[in-house]
């Protein structure tokens, strides 16, 4: 049958934009239902800050959790993390403000960190991170979900190729393949 949409009217009060104009957080109200959802732009689920725009490196601390979201955990009822792609960008990974590894390629050769650390493995210490955040916070006692596996959704090209995204409906099961990572 027919499937209705909800629209939502964005809430300008709480959307927050870092220095580059990227919205980091953005509010959307659904009238119809009465809830709110929040979206927060944070690739790694943990504190991250590109530290190398050239060559598109990150510093990424493994253990402390992205405070743009995790501040926030005790007035939702739901929250769902989501990531993996972005690990895949050159990065430096820091815990307790350390510099302790990378990822190979330019993270590894132009810094001075040598001990390399895989993207599965860095990616699994970051969704604990922000699980504990999530255990850990006073005020949350909502469901929590984990979604470890974000597949490439860009068509035409890469996200910074001039792909784009015009899905309107989920791939169904067989309409694509995995990618190597995805899988």
């Amino acid at each position: 049958g027919d499937v209705q949409v909800a629209q939502p009217v964005e809430v300008g009060g709480e959307s927050e934009i870092d220095p580059t104009g990227r919205a980091v957080r953005r509010d959307y109200y659904y009238g119809s239902h009465d809830f709110t959802a929040s979206l927060f732009w944070s690739p790694f689920l943990v504190k991250a800050n590109l530290s190398n725009a050239t060559l598109g490196m990150w510093d990424v601390h493994l253990d402390t959790p992205d405070a743009r979201w995790a501040a926030h955990l005790a007035g939702f009822d739901h929250v769902v993390l989501s990531g993996t792609n972005w690990f895949l960008r050159p990065s430096v990974y820091y815990k307790g403000g350390r510099a302790v590894a990378c990822n190979g390629g330019a993270s590894c050769v132009n810094g001075n960190v040598t001990a390399e650390m895989t993207v599965p493995r860095a990616l699994r210490a970051a969704f604990r991170t922000a699980l504990g955040a999530v255990a850990a916070s006073e005020g949350f006692r909502g469901k929590a979900v984990l979604r470890t596996v974000t597949p490439a959704h860009f068509e035409g090209g890469e996200w910074n190729t001039g792909g784009d995204c015009v899905r309107t409906h989920p791939y169904r099961r067989g309409d694509r393949a995995l990618g190597a990572f995805e899988a």
